[in-house]
């Protein structure tokens, strides 16, 4: 997968993990699978990185569906209830910001390689 569209890839991943991190000061139900999928989103994301560009993302830490918290009291959902909260998100969400720096650091100098070689071959 090219550059460009890894960093969409991974914008678009970002913006779904801060909705949800927003909306997780409300508690949200550990098995909602939109949130669950984040997770094995960021494991799909991480594998296409450390086969693409093995030398700069191969420290990608995995990352997986943390434990949920159970809900004690009543505020948002029933005692009982298995819960993600902002914490939850906050690892995941550090990394993925870590991506997305390195995959436009990395678009910055595969363009400053690209305007190199094509003034090159034109005075050639």
């Amino acid at each position: 997968m090219e550059v460009k569209r890894l960093i969409i890839h991974t914008k678009l991943l970002l913006n779904d993990i801060i909705d949800i991190n927003k909306a997780s000061f409300f508690e949200i139900r550990a098995d909602n699978e939109e949130v669950t999928n984040l997770w094995r989103e960021y494991g799909r994301l991480r594998n296409i990185l450390i086969q693409s560009h093995p030398v700069l993302f191969n420290t990608l830490p995995e990352q997986f569906v943390p434990e949920p918290y159970m809900v004690t009291e009543e505020r948002f959902h029933d005692i009982g209830t298995l819960v993600f909260k902002p914490e939850h998100f906050a690892s995941l969400r550090l990394e993925v910001e870590r991506i997305l720096e390195a995959l436009k650091s990395l678009s910055k100098k595969e363009k400053r390689n690209s305007a190199n070689y094509t003034r090159k071959k034109m005075r050639a």
